[in-house]
């Protein structure tokens, strides 16, 4: 493509390729690029962190977001108390380099649920740092990831109005 195609982070690159005849073949491309509306609350998390506890500030929608990392891997974390086990796209399983999971069925807010479990090397927030991290692969999760209480009940979580607090206990 002359001049190149940009592709944005936070944003979904679509291209489209069609074509017809053989001598001389004749190509389109088609190119749009979308952003999710929430973008720049879930790219930057509105987070403060320190030695041993971080604040968040709530968004719109009433969530809290946390950066951190699966196997070195950038992902953004909605924070879930109500959630068992943390919880990541395929997306993000796939560029973290997960290859074995054992398929499960799950339940989740949505109902049933065919997933795959797996047992990450390494999973960052904020400043903490876990090993060995049992986590949940959803195919059509959107998102990155929800943060579980597997890593949650490590932590005193406090909310005050709105501002979530996480320390070590």
């Amino acid at each position: 493509v002359a001049g190149g195609i940009s592709v944005d982070a936070g944003s979904t690159t679509s291209m489209q390729f069609s074509g017809s005849g053989l001598r001389p073949i004749q190509l389109a491309l088609a190119y749009s690029q979308a952003q999710p509306a929430s973008v720049q609350e879930v790219q930057q998390p509105a987070e403060v962190i320190g030695s041993g506890k971080m604040e968040m500030k709530q968004t719109r929608d009433g969530h809290y977001f946390s950066s951190g990392t699966i196997n070195g891997t950038p992902v953004v974390f909605m924070i879930d108390t109500g959630a068992t086990i943390v919880s990541i796209s395929s997306g993000i399983a796939a560029r973290a380099g997960i290859r074995k999971c054992t398929p499960r069925q799950v339940t989740t807010a949505n109902g049933q649920v065919d997933a795959c479990a797996a047992k990450v090397p390494e999973l960052t927030f904020g400043s903490f740092r876990f090993t060995q991290v049992d986590v949940m692969v959803m195919p059509n999760m959107p998102g990155d990831a929800l943060l579980g209480m597997n890593v949650l009940r490590n932590f005193r979580i406090e909310q005050a109005g709105k501002v979530m607090r996480i320390s070590a206990p």
